[in-house]
This record gives structure tokens, C-alpha cells and sequence, in this order.
């Protein structure tokens, strides 16, 4: 087998026979494949367990992405905050701190007013 098309005919002719996946064929397609076979084997159980587990798997990686991502956020707003409030103390117009922070007029005068009382 030289060429990928030389092993994908050998795989597709072959894929019944295979009790273990054959050493020329370890290229990550392949490892795919396989995958998707032993899915495939699975009874209707093994396969409700199976999308029942990927499901958990998923909805929790969601969590923790989405979790990630407000925490990215956050931590990117409370920069520009301390920046605007450091800028406001030099006594930077609220102009300025608003477009060298990326916040709007209306939130670094606010912080302003936090910041005087």
C-alpha cells in the first residue's frame, strides 16, 4: 500500500476481517475510522449509554468554555476600569480615558463619580 487511495481500497475491501487495526494503517483518518466502526458495533444500549455519556461530556465542556469565557471578560473589563481610574487620578479628560480604555464617555464619568465620594 503506497498511496492513501491504495489504503483506503485495502480498508474499505478488508474492514470486516480486522480483528486489531493493521500497522500500516495508524494515520489519524484511519484511527477515526476505526472509532466509528466499534461505534457502530455497539447494541442499542451500549449506544444510548454511549450518546449519553458524549452528551455529559459535551454539556460540560460547554460549561466550562462558557465559564472560561465570562471569567475572560470580566477580568478584560476590570482592567479597563483600574486603567480608566488611574487615568481619571492623572486628571486625564473623561474623553481621553474613554478612548484610550475603550468605554463609553458615559461609563468613565460614572467611574468619576465613584471615584470622588
Amino acid at each position: 500500500m503506497k498511496t492513501s487511495f491504495d489504503k483506503w481500497l485495502y480498508v474499505l475491501k478488508h474492514l470486516s476481517e480486522f480483528q486489531s487495526k493493521p500497522i500500516g494503517l495508524q494515520e489519524k483518518v484511519f484511527e477515526k475510522l476505526f472509532k466509528a466502526v466499534e461505534i457502530a458495533k455497539f447494541t442499542k444500549e451500549e449506544r444510548m449509554n454511549y450518546e449519553e455519556s458524549l452528551k455529559q461530556y459535551r454539556d460540560l465542556n460547554n460549561v466550562i468554555a462558557a465559564s472560561f469565557d465570562e471569567g475572560e471578560a470580566k477580568g478584560k473589563l476590570e482592567g479597563k476600569l483600574e486603567i480608566a481610574l488611574n487615568l481619571l487620578n492623572e486628571k486625564m479628560p473623561v474623553s481621553k480615558v474613554a478612548k484610550l480604555t475603550g468605554l463609553s464617555e458615559e461609563e468613565v464619568k460614572k467611574l468619576k463619580t465613584i471615584r470622588n465620594k
